[in-house]
């Protein structure tokens, strides 16, 4: 039994001692990795320092582990920088020398440093960033930084440039900056000395502008674009430019306005406009970014007078208040139009009320005619659609009786009352008997797409209908609308898009007025009345003074 165990204690000695052997050479196997690469921890590839300066070298390999890191340290010039045995370097005199630190495990690897025992860098200043020259660098630009290094007399005046961010600009081993995009860079000098001392200053990365195009800001019937660089404009209808810049990416979208004439318009800064009086005024636009961009922008400004055509007020002043409403025809009068047009249907009881169309739905929202009702239940109907509808929401349909006594109260307003329906002659005689009680039959021109009414009128002697106001409407002005005119005294009307000078002129001939409806805007209310000379112009808008 002892002998047993003499036995297994004997195995197990020599089962740990191979374990241990076996561990030993796995290790020494381990350790002996070769180097890939040194390289300096705290410097690049010079170093000054001071005579008597001791500095320790520090290195880094890659492997990090598992290698013989025993370094072999030699001075090119011991006299001048001498290296112990652990990379302890000292300054001994004024010089340079290498300092190489080599691997001693086989691999061949060195680095080498090289050391200058003088002066080093104190100080680094950019000398040319503080005049406003650089405020700002401009993309397709280059700068070049100038540098004054401090003392005068360091050993080593060489600097590495570097960028915060190369997406935004770039800067050479030289110090030329070139600025890619848009943003705010830092731009760092540093001493290559393993002083490490640097410089870095901030710059903001612009770009300049390529060119600026002015236009208005918004459309609207009293500003007009002619072409793509001016516009037609209301006098005293202020209003706004709006700049375009390319590239959209343009940092300083500053402009300095200036009119070239400012008895005519007026401009601020910011871009609006003050048009003061007839006349042509040219905008120019420039740039403040440095670029001396700038862009022209023509002012036609057109004061028309009511002299010099007869303006009538499309439906009331629907510009601002829902058409064929009280609201509308009341401020039409206010505003000084001389002719007020409106719209008129005969309802089922002999009776009138005013509506564009005979069916109510799209001013009212109800589905019915004027025709079928009442005038008492036409009126009873709330206008809930059109111009101003939020401030004049109160609106009925009005009879036309009431628009008489309306006009009644502002004397120099006029009518134009547009017959929709084709009238039996007693619904003819009740129109006028409506008319005369009011005193209005000089004031009134009765106006119709339907020949048949205009003729009939003409009929009424009781009514003096031979002297009524009249005009027919239609949708092309042609000889044989001329002619009809011509026969019953009457003005034509047709819209505005139709009217030549040629037709015009054709009517004038035979001694017929031509009315053009419904002008859109101040540009065509100005050609149609000065060029191609219409006697008078319908219109939501207030084109005259």
């Amino acid at each position: 039994m002892k002998k047993l165990k003499r036995v297994v204690s004997g195995t197990l000695m020599a089962v740990i001692t191979m374990t241990l052997l076996i561990s030993g050479r796995a290790s020494a196997t381990e350790n002996n990795k070769k180097i890939k690469s040194i390289s300096w921890t705290d410097y690049d590839k010079a170093l000054t320092i001071k005579k008597g300066e001791k500095v320790k070298l520090g290195v880094t390999f890659s492997p990090k582990k598992n290698i013989n890191k025993t370094l072999k340290w030699t001075s090119s010039k011991k006299k001048v920088v001498s290296v112990s045995k652990k990379g302890v370097i000292k300054g001994k005199k004024k010089g340079t020398a290498t300092i190489t630190a080599e691997a001693t495990d086989g691999s061949n690897k060195k680095i080498k440093l090289k050391v200058t025992v003088g002066t080093k860098v104190s100080d680094i200043v950019y000398t040319n960033t503080q005049d406003g020259s650089m405020d700002k660098l401009y993309i397709g630009k280059t700068y070049t930084i100038n540098t004054r290094i401090s003392p005068s007399n360091a050993s080593n005046k060489k600097l590495k440039w570097s960028s915060s961010d190369e997406d935004i600009a770039k800067v050479s081993s030289k110090g030329v900056v070139k600025p890619v995009q848009n943003g705010v860079v830092i731009i760092t000098a540093e001493a290559t000395d393993g002083s490490g001392v640097l410089c870095e200053e901030q710059f903001e990365v612009a770009t300049l502008a390529s060119s600026v195009s002015l236009s208005l800001k918004k459309e609207t019937p009293y500003q007009v674009s002619v072409g793509s660089e001016g516009a037609y404009i209301k006098r005293l209808a202020e209003f706004s430019l709006n700049a375009s810049f390319s590239p959209a990416e343009a940092s300083d979208k500053g402009l300095i306005y200036t009119s070239s004439n400012e008895n005519v318009a007026r401009v601020t800064n910011d871009g609006s406009v003050l048009p003061l009086q007839s006349g042509i005024a040219v905008i120019t636009a420039t740039t403040v970014d440095g670029s001396n961009k700038s862009s022209k922008f023509t002012l036609f400004v057109s004061g028309l007078g009511k002299d010099e055509c007869t303006f009538v007020a499309h439906r009331g002043f629907s510009e601002i208040a829902p058409d064929n409403s009280l609201a509308a025809f009341r401020l039409a009068m206010e505003n000084g139009f001389e002719y007020i047009e409106l719209d008129v249907w005969p309802t089922s009881d002999g009776q009138f009320a005013v509506s564009h169309n005979n069916s109510l739905s799209d001013s009212t929202g109800d589905d019915v005619n004027i025709t079928n009702i009442t005038l008492s239940q036409v009126m009873n109907h709330r206008i809930i659609k059109g111009n101003g509808i939020d401030k004049y929401s109160g609106e009925f349909i009005p009879s036309l009786e009431q628009v008489l006594a309306l006009a009644d109260q502002y004397k120099g307003s006029k009518l134009n009352i547009e017959l929709k329906d084709t009238l039996t002659d007693s619904q003819l005689k009740s129109f006028l008997e409506l008319i005369k009680k009011y005193d209005m039959l000089e004031r009134v021109r009765i106006i119709s797409f339907k020949k048949a009414n205009l003729v009939n009128i003409r009929k009424l002697d009781e009514y003096n209908g031979k002297d009524i106001p009249l005009g027919y409407l239609t949708n092309t002005l042609a000889q044989d609308s001329i002619d009809v005119c011509e026969q019953l005294n009457a003005e034509v009307g047709v819209t505005y898009n139709q009217v030549t000078r040629d037709v015009v002129k054709m009517a004038h001939d035979k001694g017929v007025r031509v009315n053009a409806w419904t002008v859109p805007d101040i540009y065509l209310a100005g050609y149609l009345i000065d060029t191609v000379k219409v006697d008078s112009i319908t219109a939501n808008y207030k084109f005259f003074e």
